[in-house]
């Protein structure tokens, strides 16, 4: 597939989290897992990620989490996210 855009918000509004995508083949376990990607989400705010191009993907499997750490699996909280993909 190919990932256009990404439109998240962090309704938590005094901790920030990190999106973690994982757009290669393989099974994901949350705190094990290296992500292919990740974002950093400010808290209280909606962020869009946009790929002009697309980026292709085999698999995609998402999470969020509060620390950065790909060992991290800490609960942010309420996070809602929308993939535009085609």
């Amino acid at each position: 597939g190919t990932l256009h855009s990404i439109s998240i918000t962090n309704s938590e509004s005094s901790n920030p989290c990190y999106l973690k995508l994982k757009i290669t083949s393989g099974t994901v376990t949350v705190g094990t897992t290296q992500p292919d990607l990740m974002f950093h989400l400010t808290a209280g705010k909606s962020t869009q990620i946009d790929f002009p191009a697309g980026l292709a993907f085999n698999q995609l499997s998402y999470w969020v989490t509060v620390a950065a750490a790909h060992t991290d699996n800490t609960d942010p909280g309420t996070i809602v996210a929308s993939f535009l993909c085609s």
